[in-house]
């Protein structure tokens, strides 16, 4: 329990900090609202932590090399505002506004931790993650990505970020003594979330803009949705099934269209930052949700059509369908890569697109595994 509650506010910081480092990189943090840059950067840091750990798994093993960035990505920001913090004209502003943060958002956000860790640390019960998610997430913690892994359970075969994600905060020296952490870490981020949205409501008198009642309603939806399951018995929240990020990120990826697109109807913004800078958000969020699982695989084509419809010349718009395109094979290339090395099929189960290497998973076992994607054929 003490573990969770640690690992939860570990997390939470270093893929703010993360975020709002990738914001600032692409040039557009000071572009978006402070409420939803810390919303943005927090959900993005998550998405990015997730491909950086699947890439670095197909070299290496993600214990301890995981748990070790992360705190990195922790650390040397919470030293560098230390440092700010030490010069003497920034203290007191400084000060207040760590007082003001703590008040409004640390304190509350860490009562409800404190509750959701007593109902939330418990036996894993959902049946798939028996049959292969903690099974994929002991390899890649302990041995990274190994050529024909697939042969030894057809279902390593199917590759997820997310189980990367959790093969790096699930510490080998604690054993299955742990419940699921970064499932339960969705939940803190939904909170953080929807106290960041009620705490900007309360500063302003104006009614909210639909991306925030858009974004608000999805989350409490979706969590009272899993809240029910969690009750009847089906309880997925406690677990590291990869469904659970894919539909919370469906709706982050579907407001980030929202405020992007907002962001360039918006007459009075000053264009300093091209085009592609706003949407490459949308884009690679939507590219991680596919790196998580294939069922996101039609978020890529609807965001590249709006991606494109804002692009009113057509060689400016082949312009930029070059950048999508790069962009999201470039992120979808450790997915890939995973695949092959798993597998030996590019789009496994799929048995197109197979290589001719030793590991490839026999035909018959293949199709075995896609009738039951497929509900025997039905679908």
């Amino acid at each position: 329990m003490l573990y969770t509650l640690i690992i939860w506010n570990i997390l939470l910081v270093s893929c703010s900090f993360t975020g709002l480092w990738f914001l600032g990189w692409l040039q557009v943090k000071d572009l978006i609202a402070p409420a939803e840059r810390l919303i943005l950067a927090v959900w993005t840091g998550l998405a990015l932590q997730c491909l950086g750990f699947l890439s670095l798994a197909l070299f290496m093993p993600l214990n301890p090399v995981g748990p070790v960035l992360i705190l990195v990505s922790c650390l040397i920001p919470l030293v560098r505002w230390l440092g700010r913090y030490w010069q003497r004209p920034n203290r007191p502003l400084l000060r207040r506004q760590f007082q003001e943060f703590w008040i409004r958002l640390g304190l509350p956000l860490l009562l409800l931790e404190i509750i959701w860790t007593i109902f939330s640390v418990r036996p894993i019960t959902w049946f798939d993650s028996g049959v292969y998610h903690l099974g994929a997430i002991h390899w890649l913690s302990n041995y990274g990505f190994v050529p024909g892994l697939a042969l030894i359970n057809n279902k390593f075969g199917f590759i997820s970020s997310w189980f990367a994600f959790s093969a790096a905060i699930t510490p080998e020296f604690l054993g299955d003594r742990v419940g699921s952490v970064s499932n339960t870490f969705l939940i803190v981020l939904v909170v953080y979330t929807l106290l960041i949205l009620f705490n900007k409501s309360r500063e302003r008198s104006q009614p909210w803009p639909f991306s925030s009642t858009f974004l608000a309603t999805y989350l409490i939806t979706l969590t009272l949705v899993y809240v029910f399951s969690q009750v009847t018995g089906r309880e997925i929240l406690t677990s590291f099934a990869n469904d659970t990020p894919v539909n919370y990120m469906v709706g982050i990826v579907s407001w980030s269209v929202l405020i992007t697109s907002r962001l360039w109807n918006n007459a009075t913004l000053d264009r300093q930052a091209p085009y592609w800078r706003l949407f490459i958000i949308p884009l690679g969020l939507g590219c991680t949700v596919i790196t998580m699982k294939m069922t996101g695989l039609f978020l890529v084509p609807i965001i590249l059509d709006l991606f494109l419809s804002k692009v009113p010349s057509s060689l400016k718009k082949l312009n930029h369908l070059f950048i999508g395109i790069g962009l999201i094979s470039l992120l979808l290339l450790p997915l890939g890569s995973a695949q092959v090395i798993t597998s030996g099929c590019l789009f496994y189960p799929s048995q197109s697109l197979c290589l001719p290497v030793t590991w490839t998973v026999p035909s018959e076992d293949m199709s075995r595994e896609a009738r039951v994607i497929t509900n025997g054929g039905l679908l």
